[in-house]
């Protein structure tokens, strides 16, 4: 894509029924009680998800994601994307989203515990080293049998 080409360029129709496809799967995900962004992948329909998403981010990176995000209103897509997007790694998607976005009811760093994602623990750390880390990303990590990742919490001081 030329850097100078506008975000109405990047093929609106086709974003749009990604979009609608993401906001039903979304829907499906989040109308459940279960608290489906602990522990993703046990959640079927999240690779579903990852199916739709990774085309996305890998075809023109964060000027899809933004066409993507102009389209979108609710706070649970946004709340998928940054799910999605610590979960596989996506340091450019996580990036965009803590810069334009807040997340209110866990934090990021906790969500990255929970995953045994040090990469994406040291990468958030780095962009907004204000963020601060709950003692959930202790529990979700353990919960989810990442223990390294909860050595490397309980070492930090991140208890």
């Amino acid at each position: 894509m030329d850097k100078g080409a506008s975000l109405v360029e990047i093929s609106p129709v086709a974003a749009d029924l990604d979009l609608r496809e993401l906001k039903e799967v979304v829907t499906k995900i989040t109308s459940s009680k279960t608290m489906y962004y602990l522990n993703p992948q046990a959640t079927p329909i999240f690779h579903h998800i990852d199916a739709i998403l990774k085309p996305i981010y890998t075809s023109s990176k964060v000027d899809q994601l933004r066409l993507l995000q102009s389209l979108s209103t609710g706070g649970n897509v946004r709340s998928m994307l940054l799910v999605h997007a610590l979960f596989y790694g996506h340091n450019t998607v996580v990036d965009y989203l803590l810069r334009h976005f807040t997340y209110t009811t866990t934090s990021p760093l906790d969500l990255a515990g929970a995953y045994g994602r040090h990469d994406m623990f040291a990468f958030i750390k780095r962009v907004r080293p204000s963020m601060k880390a709950t003692s959930n990303a202790l529990d979700y990590a353990a919960g989810n049998g990442h223990l390294n990742m909860v050595w490397h919490l309980h070492s930090t001081g991140h208890t």
